[in-house]
């Protein structure tokens, strides 16, 4: 599809977008079954590290392959994923009646992470959302209200050692 998309004209920031969107409905749709496995979050870490290779290649050609093996490997997380449960077509990010969640704070979502890939997810998810025009980015943060803890949740360990450092940092003379 990426090759097709190439051939006819479509530019990779476009394509790139498609893949973005595709790594965050796998990992809305992801089922039941593997909400509690945390494979399905390289949907989106991985689209992101790929992405920030393919930003930093020196040549075009680099560039285009980069965009070429982002989407084999989300092939390969797409093959993984459905294996591990259904595919669930009733829930994902781009159905029309969902309502977008609001986009969360980083701090917000340290709050209550206990798992390391919780934050890498959520730093790879509003990196990615930052970078996709508006709607698209609304609809990459949505597939993050079922993994991530809200506002409000208990503070973890983490958290607070993160506030505790951030305060004496405050506190200290320049």
């Amino acid at each position: 599809m990426v090759g097709a998309a190439f051939a006819d004209g479509v530019g990779p920031e476009t394509v790139w977008s498609g893949l973005r969107l595709f790594g965050s409905d796998l990992f809305a749709r992801r089922s039941a079954a593997v909400r509690a496995r945390h494979l399905p979050v390289h949907t989106v870490t991985e689209t992101n590290a790929f992405d920030a290779a393919r930003r930093r290649a020196g040549s075009e050609a680099t560039r285009k392959l980069l965009v070429f093996q982002a989407a084999a490997w989300m092939s390969l997380l797409a093959t993984a994923v459905a294996e591990s449960g259904p595919y669930d077509a009733s829930d994902g990010i781009l159905s029309p009646d969902l309502e977008l969640a609001r986009p969360p704070g980083l701090l917000d979502l340290l709050r209550g992470a206990e798992q390391d890939h919780q934050l890498k997810y959520a730093a790879a998810a509003l990196e990615e959302a930052r970078r996709s025009p508006t709607a698209d980015g609304e609809r990459i943060l949505t597939a993050t209200v079922d993994d991530l803890p809200r506002a409000g949740a208990t503070p973890s360990v983490r958290y607070t050692r993160i506030r505790a450092a951030l305060d004496r940092a405050r506190a200290e003379p320049r």
